[in-house]
């Protein structure tokens, strides 16, 4: 109990954080318990807006934020970025177990994360003034090398993000256990760029994916059976929407969707450019064959136009659509139509 714990921080407005110290955000957690960060609006940051340092404790509840414009001035990690570099001994959450590195679930719900509109020195345009008409001093763009939306670096785990908005940017995996991507809304995540990258994909995942993976899927929610990429939307002109750099395929050829080498993928839903390809050599039906995407589908990005995305994207959030748009009878046969 000598640590942060069952804080609530809400309704707050942080704009131009960080003008002369760099390493900050509006929202940093390091050795706490259930912090929540509630209808927050934040925007115009040199990094992430959002950073939970440690794998301590755990049970944080980030939602219903706005966040845009962060970044300005550093790379390789998204305005929303977590770590967890080292085991902390702590109580369960349930208080009945003394001792044990596992912390509580954290929860990533219903954000609306844009990357840009002052996108990096890497990915332009980007030069003038700040998002409410400051001068420029304010919210420089000397660095801002674009990555990702939710950004889970470093072996960060125990993570589910759900029903996020997230635009210009996809989703990041590195390292770690135990995180849940589920019904979350991708926009055209090649609109970033971060180094020597020309954008990412819907879900970039590097490194080896830990633990067993026989009960996926899994009846227990949330889910607790490792890395789960499931019911997410994506809209891509991207080539490959998923992208795995430490991909084995004899592992594949011999465990299937057990693989611990790609997260286990199901009933997404994806807007393309061009057809579904992974890993430049199969095609959607060809991965469901070895247990990849099982019951996603595809579709061409010319059956989506703005009215439609305006409106599922405000569904997501919990958001009122425009008369014309209303009724909706299923999201998927709405989006597909």
């Amino acid at each position: 109990n000598s640590v942060p714990t069952n804080i609530t921080i809400s309704l707050c407005h942080f704009g131009q954080t960080g003008v002369y110290g760099k390493q900050t955000s509006a929202l940093f957690v390091a050795v706490s318990k259930s912090i929540k960060f509630l209808d927050n609006v934040l925007y115009d940051g040199p990094r992430a807006g959002i950073n939970i340092n440690d794998g301590f404790g755990g049970g944080h509840m980030i939602k219903r934020n706005v966040i845009f414009n962060q970044v300005l001035e550093s790379g390789d990690h998204g305005p929303i970025n977590t770590w967890s570099r080292s085991a902390y001994v702590q109580a369960s959450s349930d208080g009945k177990d003394l001792r044990t590195v596992t912390p509580a679930w954290n929860e990533i719900d219903q954000n609306f994360i844009m990357l840009g509109p002052k996108f990096g020195s890497l990915y332009g345009p980007g030069n003038g003034p700040c998002s409410n008409g400051d001068p420029q001093f304010y919210c420089p763009k000397n660095g801002g090398s674009l990555y990702s939306c939710l950004d889970h670096d470093d072996g960060s785990e125990y993570f589910l993000d759900t029903r996020n908005v997230c635009a210009f940017a996809g989703l990041k995996n590195y390292i770690g256990q135990n995180k849940i991507w589920d019904s979350n809304l991708i926009v055209f995540p090649e609109g970033t760029a971060s180094q020597n990258r020309s954008g990412t994909s819907c879900i970039y995942t590097s490194m080896y994916m830990a633990g067993n993976k026989d009960e996926i899927p899994c009846q227990e929610q949330p889910c607790r059976t490792r890395e789960v990429y499931t019911n997410n939307t994506c809209l891509t002109y991207s080539t490959e929407p998923l992208e795995y750099d430490m991909f084995n395929e004899t592992d594949l050829q011999l465990m299937g969707n057990k693989n611990t080498t790609i997260p286990y993928t199901a009933k997404n839903q994806y807007f393309l450019s061009q057809p579904y390809h992974f890993r430049g050599k199969w095609n959607l039906s060809e991965v469901q064959a070895i247990g990849i995407d099982i019951g996603s589908i595809e579709a061409s990005l010319e059956k989506m136009n703005v009215e439609k995305l305006n409106c599922f994207a405000r569904a997501i959030l919990e958001l009122d659509c425009p008369d014309d748009l209303h009724e909706i009878h299923g999201q998927q046969d709405f989006l597909f139509a």
